[in-house]
């Protein structure tokens, strides 16, 4: 949807609201009939950063079931804005936040789990980062980039890095491209944390991951957990707005649930995410969320506020006739 509209952008207006509906291809164990085939339908709102596009596609979402005439659907709802405020404190790197926010699923243990996963980092060498112990050459050319691109986000370190590279051995690059060898170099020089602060940062997100109720008992815990990390708390009262502007209807009543552990399958979600689950289907009927940050992912030098919502159609005409 993202790359139509960026291929499209000069004649259409924003905002856009546009729906689909159509085959998919996935793998899904969850599926009853293990098929990677099912119908897709779908909503996107294109183009509007404001808190009531957030609340107009939820509500959108929520009328499907109730339209449906679906008794037991549950909205399990939480904001990956305020995970990444809590992150912000704590400085860690984008490959440790990547990883934690992938990990909050789990970390629903509490800080229990911590152990295990600071274990599972340094096999992944996400902790570290000063190289290996051999004192070889390899080592002291690390620390040097690494010294280059220090203070830099990852997309100005590419740049630096690429242009090093380009400069340096454009003719030894082999069947790579500049762009290939560029992310794998940040990878390694810069996919290290030291392991208090990585500590640190999943100590923060499985108090976070931990809080899972109705919106008003929810919100107060999400609060203080930001509170005592010192975070900005603008992303928890930009919530508190969406969860009032969502009562205000009726399709949701009663039905509403922040989980904090809840990440959506893909990666470029960074603001409010949602599922739709009942209890007559294995899995979530439908879900999506906020992905500002997409346009970017695709090429595009600004970022193109979106939200969107999908629901497996099959999922539903299998509930209804059930």
């Amino acid at each position: 949807i993202m790359r139509h509209y960026l291929e499209n952008a000069s004649g259409i207006d924003l905002p856009a609201r546009w729906q689909y509906c159509g085959p998919v291809f996935r793998y899904d164990s969850s599926h009853p009939e293990a098929s990677g085939q099912f119908t897709q339908v779908g909503g996107e709102l294109i183009g509007s950063s404001d808190v009531t596009a957030d609340v107009e596609l939820l509500k959108l979402a929520v009328a499907v079931p109730t339209k449906l005439g679906l008794d037991g659907w549950s909205l399990r709802l939480a904001d990956l804005d305020i995970l990444n405020r809590l992150l912000d404190s704590v400085g860690v790197s984008d490959r440790a936040r990547s990883f934690i926010i992938q990990s909050m699923p789990l970390l629903r243990e509490g800080r229990t789990a911590v152990p295990k996963f600071l274990e599972e980092d340094r096999h992944l060498h996400v902790v570290g980062g000063n190289g290996s112990n051999n004192g070889g050459s390899g080592d002291s050319e690390d620390a040097a980039l690494r010294q280059a691109v220090k203070g830099l986000d990852d997309d100005q370190a590419r740049s630096v890095l690429l242009g090093l590279l380009q400069w340096n051995s454009a003719d030894q690059l082999g069947q790579r491209t500049p762009e290939e060898v560029v992310g794998r170099l940040l990878h390694k020089i810069r996919g290290t944390d030291s392991e208090d602060k990585l500590r640190q940062g999943l100590e923060l997100a499985s108090d976070l991951a931990a809080i899972n109720g109705q919106p008003p008992q929810a919100l107060d815990a999400v609060k203080k957990v930001l509170a005592s990390a010192g975070s900005d708390q603008s992303a928890a009262d930009r919530l508190t707005e969406v969860i009032g502007l969502m009562s205000n209807g009726g399709e949701s009543k009663g039905r509403l649930v922040l989980d904090f552990g809840l990440v959506r399958g893909l990666a470029y979600y960074n603001g409010v995410i949602f599922e739709v689950s009942h209890p007559g289907w294995p899995g979530a009927l439908g879900g999506g969320g906020r992905y500002d940050t997409l346009s970017r992912a695709l090429g595009s030098e600004n970022a193109v506020p979106a939200l969107g919502f999908a629901y497996n159609l099959d999922a539903l005409i299998s509930l209804g006739a059930s």
